[in-house]
């Protein structure tokens, strides 16, 4: 793997981990992933020639902005596939997919308007920064007021392959 994409790994790693996404057996006990914010919704999409169904979860929280998160896990506990949206007011909505593989470095990426983009290596380290920064201080989670909208853009990243 060359250097940007170690480093994008890395940093995917952090940031799903402050958003309590981890293989294994610690899923679901911090973060977004606890069951409090387990949505009604289910996000559906196709496997070769299986039709899968996996559990969504989604959270904000609010400093000077409310930021909305939407995760998933598209794998299985011990290879997690973990997709996730961020939505702010002040930013493009940011997708984050990282697949638990040695060989897949996984993706940041953002929403504009029409199509899902890769994203600079200073946006990368600014996104992880400011979610470690928001988790180290404790700021409280709370359940997603709107998630149809995020949801319809949950959509198009799923499908994005």
């Amino acid at each position: 793997m060359e250097n940007d994409n170690v480093l994008t790994k890395e940093l995917l790693k952090r940031t799903f981990g402050n958003l309590g996404a981890v293989p294994g057996i610690n899923f679901g006990k911090v973060g977004i992933t606890a069951d409090e914010f387990l949505i009604n919704k289910k996000i559906r999409f196709k496997e070769e020639s299986d039709i899968k169904e996996r559990n969504i979860w989604a959270a904000q929280f609010k400093t000077d902005n409310s930021y909305r998160f939407m995760l998933t896990n598209l794998g299985s506990k011990e290879v997690p596939d973990f997709l996730a949206i961020i939505i702010s007011e002040n930013m493009n909505p940011i997708g984050l997919r990282l697949l638990w593989d040695d060989q897949d470095p996984g993706e940041f990426l953002t929403y504009n308007g029409e199509s899902w983009q890769g994203i600079s290596t200073l946006y990368k380290l600014n996104i992880t920064v400011a979610i470690e920064m928001a988790t180290r201080e404790g700021v409280a989670w709370y359940n997603c007021e709107s998630s149809n909208e995020i949801y319809e853009l949950f959509i198009k990243l799923v499908n994005l392959d």
